[in-house]
């Protein structure tokens, strides 16, 4: 219904200071869950006050534009666990004479907690694909590079020093979410390290000597994020594989270069049909 009786700002101005519908946005949130805006530093939500103020700035800027409602053209959903998904939609922002004012897009990590699924990273971005050779090779080599420094730690009886060299390639702070869907915001290096010591002496202990990528998917979303899958093949030392594991990564470009700022584990054949 495109009529701007039941529009976004018919609804936004009809609420006593706007609490009904800035505190459902940002119920939306798992708490803490990063936003990437282009051009602005990442963001980390940690509280509701926050998103509702975010909110309430974003929809006041609308509104000034005279933009009355928003409908999805497009939602596309893959689902990597039982509580992880990755979604992405493509909306349409209407005037209040119902003519389009443009299109907006955006990508999400969502996380399903207490029955209630929760957006745990949200991406902002153009509507229009984006591709860029030179931006996707970087890409694939800050995970070539990153892979090395787990392979060397495979090959150490001290994999610390490598794990920790690992853990430079991940944002402070980072988000990891397990196959089992526990949430964990990693807040330094010495954390990320031990939080990996254990799986990588797991591995060592079962015959594990390397690891590759079997498949990479990489989509760009904008010139400084990315979201990329895929999967990993963890090889005993004869070559054969011990098992495989899928995680899907968005990747966010800093001052120092590319950094992970979520990962999520997931079964092999959930790999995202990205590209």
């Amino acid at each position: 219904d495109r009529s701007p009786s039941r529009g976004l700002g018919d609804v936004y101005k009809r609420q006593p200071h706007n609490t009904a519908v800035l505190k459902s946005m940002a119920d939306n949130y798992h708490l803490p869950a990063f936003q990437v805006i282009p051009t602005i530093p990442l963001k980390v939500l940690n509280s509701s006050e926050n998103i509702a103020k975010g909110s309430q700035n974003f929809l006041d800027s609308l509104i000034a534009q005279g933009v009355a409602s928003i409908k999805w053209e497009s939602i596309h959903i893959e689902m990597l666990t039982k509580t992880t998904a990755y979604a992405s939609n493509i909306g349409i922002r209407y005037k209040t004479n119902g003519e389009a004012f443009n299109k907006a897009a955006a990508d999400f990590i969502v996380l399903k907690t207490e029955n209630e699924w929760k957006i745990a990273t949200l991406i902002l971005r153009s509507p229009e694909p984006f591709n860029n050779l030179k931006i996707k090779r970087e890409v694939s080599d800050f995970f070539a590079l990153y892979l090395k420094n787990y392979n060397r730690a495979m090959a150490d009886d001290d994999p610390i020093p490598h794990l920790l060299a690992a853990s430079e390639d991940l944002n402070i702070p980072a988000i990891n979410i397990s196959q089992k869907g526990e949430f964990l915001m990693l807040e330094s290096n010495q954390q990320i390290g031990a939080n990996t010591k254990g799986f990588i002496f797991q591995l060592k202990a079962q015959g594990a000597s390397d690891i590759n990528y079997d498949k990479t998917q990489i989509k760009l979303l904008t010139e400084t994020s990315a979201i990329v899958s895929n999967v990993a093949s963890i090889n005993k030392i004869d070559g054969t594989a011990l098992m495989k594991i899928g995680v899907t990564y968005i990747v966010n470009k800093t001052v120092t270069g590319w950094k992970i700022i979520l990962r999520t584990i997931h079964a092999p054949n959930n790999i995202l049909n990205i590209k």
